[in-house]
């Protein structure tokens, strides 16, 4: 199964490649996705109802997901949040990149394209439009990890990842890690808190090669190249440059980096960025 993943993606990337064959050249649109377990009692994989803090913006947030293709909002974040969806990629330190469907070639073209008529300067160009278009994308969705808001607590999330896990396991890096545990339910509970904020705050957001990645996958926060270096400074937590991380530290660094994918699924669905209403 886990080949069969990597297989999958492989074959994106080439049918991506032929779909458009035009001057301009074609979205780039791939993605891969090795994986402690995430804390069990921060995942819950049965259905909760909707507590007060999931209330705040969720109306418009479940709208805009079941909004139909044709019927796009001229914002390009609100836009990508109701065609796009966060994937974790693990290619390095692991990541998170930003595509319509993992398994479907056409449909990644179709949401890029339909995003590219948003920039008319760029639509007009006869040369290859996918990498400024995706820094363009890219700076929005920055925009949603420094300035969004939402309550912390419970939020329920589609566990559209179920589908790509071996024995409910996603690979969490390129390195060797304990991958990323997946509950085998269509609906998560996901307890969303300060820790997860900090760190969205902090996430390296980037395009890259036509792609737009929310997390990017050799520094995935900005401040260090060490990841446990900078996942520190980001909480706040007072470790001397010069002295060794806690053991134990590292551990819980390493469970809330797990948290991650589905810190960022809440947070792409729920959040509101103060003053910009999502339509």
């Amino acid at each position: 199964m886990m080949q069969s993943f990597f297989l999958k993606t492989i074959v994106i990337s080439c049918f991506t490649l032929l779909i458009v064959a035009c001057d301009r050249g074609t979205p780039a649109n791939t993605a891969a996705s090795d994986a402690v377990a995430t804390n069990s009692d921060t995942i819950a994989s049965t259905k909760v109802e909707t507590t007060s803090a999931e209330t705040a913006g969720a109306e418009d947030a479940s709208s805009m997901e079941d909004a139909p293709m044709g019927k796009l909002p001229d914002d390009p974040l609100a836009q990508m949040r109701i065609t796009l969806k966060p994937y974790w990629a693990p290619i390095d330190n692991g990541g998170i990149i930003l595509l319509a469907d993992i398994e479907n070639g056409a449909m990644n073209v179709l949401a890029f394209q339909k995003l590219l008529k948003l920039y008319p300067e760029l639509e007009q160009k006869d040369n290859n439009v996918w990498e400024p278009l995706a820094e363009r994308l890219a700076q929005r969705c920055l925009t949603l990890t420094r300035q969004g808001k939402m309550e912390y607590g419970v939020y329920e999330l589609k566990n559209y990842l179920k589908d790509y896990t071996d024995q409910q396991m996603l690979p969490f890096d390129d390195r060797g890690g304990a991958p990323i545990g997946i509950p085998d339910a269509d609906i998560l509970a996901f307890d969303f808190t300060e820790e997860h904020e900090k760190l969205i705050r902090h996430m390296n957001v980037r395009a890259a090669e036509g792609n737009v990645l929310l997390m990017d996958f050799k520094e995935p926060y900005v401040g260090h190249a060490d990841i446990y270096r900078a996942m520190a400074a980001a909480l706040g937590d007072d470790i001397p440059t010069d002295a060794e991380i806690p053991a134990e530290n590292k551990h819980y660094y390493d469970i809330l980096q797990r948290e991650m994918i589905f810190a960022i699924q809440a947070f792409w669905k729920y959040a509101q960025i103060p003053g910009e209403e999502t339509k």
